[in-house]
């Protein structure tokens, strides 16, 4: 029998809920996900979110579960709810959707994907020795696709890395200097002019998709430095701190090869 878990979400506007999230989803799933569905993103409350803030809510949420396991995510989420609260955003689609629409006709496939993944079609579905209803599910594929989906074929992993530094570190990051990690990876340095913020991620080139060893961290003068560093599948940061005409020390790691900065970039 396969097994999968899911997440309900509780967006709210506080800083870092979407990463607090995620962080304690994982934390109860653990990061090697291997022989199991897709972890899920069970999105049908907005928690009051403007349908920008909600797709940059769930784009948080999903890269940082998808860096920390290496598994692609599913989207679990209704077309009325989607359309209504993300403004049918199409930004998707290359996660598998999970989509709940209790209909004896075909579905409805919102924002952009092609086809659903899994189907939920009703809530009253019986099962011999189950005391009640529960939810009914139709896998669209056969059975060698829907282990080849456990199994986390085409669903993170690879050996190029799908994520950017821009991508990372959110709108309005520009890349302003790089390190090479040998053949493991880059080390970027970002700049926004207009919040005026230095954003540091280091970028995995080998063992992409699988967790390993990872860093990064920025440093700037005055205050104490900041790191994020743990076992990811694609990248660590991003770390950010405001630096507008001040020294900065900057590096990461992948594995064991590292790079750190000399005090530079001063104004």
């Amino acid at each position: 029998m396969l097994r999968g878990a899911y997440h309900f979400a509780r967006p709210d506007s506080s800083s870092g809920d979407a990463l607090t999230e995620a962080r304690y989803f994982v934390s109860r799933t653990g990061t090697d996900l291997t022989g199991q569905l897709p972890p899920a993103l069970d999105l049908e409350d907005s928690g009051g979110l403007s349908a920008a803030a909600l797709v940059t809510w769930a784009k948080t949420f999903l890269g940082e579960v998808e860096r920390l396991t290496g598994r692609v995510p599913a989207i679990y989420t209704g077309p009325s709810f989607w359309t209504s609260h993300t403004g049918n955003s199409t930004a998707f689609s290359r996660y598998p959707l999970w989509l709940a629409q209790y209909t004896s006709g075909s579905p409805t496939v919102p924002g952009g994907w092609s086809s659903y993944t899994f189907w939920q079609n009703t809530s009253s579905f019986t099962v011999s020795g189950v005391s009640g209803a529960v939810d009914h599910n139709f896998f669209n594929g056969s059975l060698d696709q829907l282990r080849a989906l456990a199994a986390g074929t085409g669903g993170g992993g690879g050996s190029t890395n799908p994520h950017t530094p821009t991508e990372v570190c959110g709108a309005g990051f520009g890349v302003i200097d790089q390190a090479a990690l040998g053949s493991a990876g880059d080390v970027y340095l970002l700049w926004n002019a207009t919040t005026k913020n230095n954003c540091v991620v280091t970028l995995k080139k080998t063992s992409v998709g699988t967790a390993s060893a990872v860093s990064a961290y920025l440093e700037v003068d005055g205050k104490a430095r900041v790191t994020d560093s743990g076992s990811f599948a694609y990248y660590a940061g991003p770390v950010k701190a405001a630096a507008d005409n001040t020294c900065i020390r900057w590096g990461g790691s992948v594995g064991t090869t590292k790079y750190d900065s000399p005090r530079e970039h001063c104004g």
